[in-house]
């Protein structure tokens, strides 16, 4: 199976990959089912409260040639979803982090796959676009902020 067209063309032991089919439909959205996330996961004090996810990105061409692999920090923060700040990532991932029990004070929401969609499409340009994305980790970050 293959979703380069060229190559199929070439080669008939190989089948085009139908997106349309709902056999693919299907293995893509179990693939992408962000909310079945059962990788790791903790609790630490931070500068504020939020819930950050990481995802590892896999960035393609228009013919699914792998380009390049990218983190992208995720924060849920006071109703607004957003990609933190790589300085900010930087600094949370240069010191340990103080473990805190699991009874924190934020109410913030898990990140939809809307939102996430919402901002890989931002990152996105027309000859490069997300091949597949993982989610790696999740972060319940509690501060001291009122």
């Amino acid at each position: 199976m293959t979703v380069d067209h060229e190559r199929a063309r070439q080669d008939r032991s190989l089948i085009l990959m139908d997106f349309e089919s709902a056999f693919v439909r299907e293995l893509a959205d179990l693939a992408s089912d962000r909310l079945a996330f059962d990788g790791l996961y903790g609790e630490a004090e931070w500068a504020f409260n939020a819930l950050l996810t990481v995802h590892r990105i896999r960035w393609q061409d228009l013919s699914g040639q792998l380009l390049e692999e990218d983190l992208l920090p995720v924060l849920s923060r006071g109703g607004r979803v957003q990609e933190m700040d790589r300085k900010e990532f930087s600094a949370l991932l240069s010191e340990p982090l103080k473990i805190v029990a699991q009874a924190t004070r934020s109410k913030d929401r898990p990140i939809s796959g809307t939102e996430l969609d919402r901002l890989l499409i931002a990152r996105s340009r027309p000859d490069v676009m997300p091949g597949s994305v993982m989610t790696m980790a999740g972060l319940r970050l509690s501060g001291t902020e009122g």
